[in-house]
């Protein structure tokens, strides 16, 4: 009894590829598994961003503002008569001052390192 050549490779092949198959299955039912699980975490991440949202927006009340700026700080809202319009017929203008020393170029510098990081990260 002879055994053909062919299915000598035919068998290994079939068996590595069930093998392939099951391992397959196996780690996509992990990835599922993962996914679901950071699913729930994403929604869950989602409703403490809203809770926290709402949290922080209740904090800058404006009336307790008003209430303290009165309280504490003896301020008063300013009436009709207090309140004072400019009205300019000319248009307005903006005037560059030239170099203002050591400090002013530092300054410039470092405000061009800010505006260039916070360009990156945009």
């Amino acid at each position: 009894m002879q055994i053909s050549l062919f299915v000598l490779i035919f068998i290994p092949v079939l068996l590595a590829s069930a093998v392939l198959l099951l391992s397959s299955y196996m780690k996509l039912t992990a990835l599922s598994d993962e996914t679901a699980v950071l699913s729930r975490e994403l929604q869950k991440l989602k409703t403490d961003h809203k809770r926290l949202t709402i949290q922080y927006e209740s904090t800058f009340d404006l009336s307790e503002v008003e209430t303290y700026a009165k309280s504490a700080l003896g301020m008063v809202k300013a009436g009709a008569d207090q309140t004072t319009f400019v009205r300019s017929t000319e248009g307005d203008k903006a005037q560059i001052l030239g170099n203002q020393g050591f400090l002013a170029d530092w300054e410039r510098k470092l405000d061009s390192f800010a505006r260039r990081i916070q360009a990156y990260f945009q």
